[in-house]
């Protein structure tokens, strides 16, 4: 059997699936990997220096495409490297293939460098590992681990999408010319093509339990949290509104847009006192989706007494559209009418605020997001970017995007690019500054798209534990809760060739905001200093205000 036939064998089996994208992470151990992508027409490959930026690269183009991505890593350190994007991509659904390359046990030991244990490193946030041995006995042998890698790949793409880790032994020599032809059929049934990602489950309790409460006049809350929801499913779910009161809570990051769904619930509970969430409670609480991001939410969902919580592994689209279809002449109660007056005031009351309220983060992305385009996809920090979001009301012709799988600021920037690098729509990313900081070798790309705007809102560092309530009693507080740091976001900005531009007040705002949506801006980076702003003030007033 010719010398590194499982590395052809392994590239033949991603064909299969019609994988397209591949990011190259440069090395030495992973040079017959790099030389088997590079060699395939099939595969459009990218190459990423940074590991842990590869990974998000990675997952923003497969959830951009909605099909798998490769990252292809040298051995040692660097495969840890992508942990946090392999988290991430594990509690968003997002199957990425992650091939490691790596050493084979050397005696004595002192004589194997770079070498660390490779085995199921990710095993508790991926769906699958499995390693390939760089000694094969036989062809039949070779067949057996085909087959096995086949079948990983082929659940990962379909009922139970996510990352899965093929670790790939490798030994010297690495730089010779690997074999062509593929040694073998695969066993396994090739049923890719009707792969989704994911299944239609519910516990046959529930199929009863649904309807009887939503079709009887129960009180029902249908918590539509992160997702790719299709037009049909967002249909259904209006006409449950329609038909049946049902309410919809629907965040920016869940890209549902109907009138009828509560899109700033953030603002609604955060306007109510005890008896008020008494009011809005719910008599059933059907999740669907993944993470939310308000914490008044998750506070009033905590509050309420035992009430059934179902949570389908996919979207109920059977038994909501028998409810929908079935012509059902029960008598309907108010509870959608009551959210969404109490919205209607508190939206009113924010709107005022934000009106006379000074410059500041939350104003200023209160500023940015009315003047995007529709088309527009925003990518949002996962600190304080994405909390000013959820209090605005949110233009139905923008999509918006987050990593709220693990909610790490590791890659949010990265994301953005992988998903920009694969899309000819306008990208905006909107981070906090060390969200940006953070992940700054997202920069380092030389396939950087063009379609990408990066804005990153400057407080001087860690202003959401400003924010957020505890952080600042706490003595340490200034020390090592805030992040403050020395970088000029300018002179990183142009080290690694973007243009910048920078905006301090509302006016300047406006005028650079539309200077990066002209069609030729190409890629840069615009700071909006609110360092001197009384940025936790503002935003703690506006809470204060929706209650007065």
């Amino acid at each position: 059997m010719h010398f590194n036939q499982q590395i052809t064998d392994l590239i033949f089996i991603l064909k299969s699936f019609g994988i397209k994208h591949a990011i190259l992470c440069p090395g030495s151990r992973n040079a017959p990997l790099i030389q088997g992508f590079h060699r395939d027409p099939q595969f459009v490959c990218h190459s990423i220096v940074d590991e842990r930026s590869a990974g998000y690269v990675a997952l923003g183009m497969a959830r951009e495409l909605g099909e798998p991505v490769i990252v292809v890593t040298t051995s040692g350190t660097a495969a840890l490297n992508l942990a946090p994007a392999v988290a991430e991509a594990y509690y968003q659904d997002i199957p990425l293939v992650f091939l490691t390359a790596d050493r084979p046990a050397a005696w004595p030991p002192q004589v194997n460098n770079q070498i660390i244990d490779q085995q199921e490193i990710f095993i508790k946030n991926s769906r699958a590992f499995y390693n390939i041995p760089f000694e094969i006995p036989d062809r039949k042998a070779l067949l057996k681990i085909n087959n096995e890698i086949y079948q990983i790949i082929s659940d990962a793409m379909k009922d139970s999408p996510g990352p899965v880790h093929l670790n790939v032994q490798l030994t010297e020599p690495l730089y010779q010319p690997l074999p062509v032809e593929f040694s073998g059929a695969l066993t396994s049934a090739s049923d890719n093509q009707s792969a989704t990602w994911l299944s239609n489950d519910v516990s046959p309790e529930h199929e009863n339990m649904i309807p009887a409460y939503i079709a009887g006049g129960k009180k029902v809350l249908v918590l539509a949290g992160m997702g790719k929801y299709s037009q049909e499913e967002e249909n259904l779910l209006v006409s449950l509104s329609e038909l049946f009161q049902v309410v919809v809570v629907a965040e920016n990051i869940s890209n549902l847009s109907a009138d009828l769904f509560i899109k700033c619930p953030e603002i609604v509970l955060g306007s109510q006192d005890a008896d008020g969430w008494k009011a809005l409670s719910p008599e059933m609480i059907i999740a669907v989706g993944k993470q939310i991001v308000s914490k008044r939410i998750s506070f009033f969902l905590k509050e309420l007494d035992k009430i059934p919580v179902i949570i389908p592994d996919a979207f109920p689209s059977e038994i909501f559209s028998t409810i929908v279809n079935n012509d059902l002449a029960f008598p309907a109660n108010s509870y959608l009418e009551l959210w969404k007056s109490v919205e209607a005031v508190s939206r009113n009351k924010a709107k005022m605020f934000l009106r006379g309220a000074p410059y500041s983060n939350l104003t200023a992305v209160g500023q940015i997001l009315s003047e995007l385009p529709d088309g527009s996809q925003i990518h949002l920090g996962n600190s304080g970017a994405i909390r000013y979001s959820q209090l605005l009301p949110a233009n139905s012709g923008l999509q918006f995007y987050a990593n709220r799988g693990t909610s790490g600021i590791d890659g949010s920037l990265s994301t953005a690019v992988g998903a920009a690098m694969v899309s000819d729509k306008l990208h905006i990313a909107i981070l906090g500054d060390l969200s940006f900081l953070y992940d700054s070798n997202g920069l380092w790309n030389r396939d950087f798209p063009t379609n990408l705007r990066i804005i990153v809102l400057n407080d001087r560092g860690g202003g959401i534990f400003r924010i957020i309530q505890g952080p600042e009693k706490m003595p340490f507080f200034e020390d090592f809760s805030l992040a403050h740091h020395p970088v000029s976001l300018k002179l990183l900005t142009e080290a690694y060739g973007l243009k910048y531009c920078l905006a301090r007040n509302f006016d300047e705002l406006k005028h650079q905001t539309a200077v990066i949506l002209q069609e030729d801006a190409g890629p840069l980076v615009l700071e909006v200093d609110t360092g001197l702003s009384e940025n936790s003030s503002i935003f703690k007033q506006f809470y204060y205000s929706l209650k007065n």
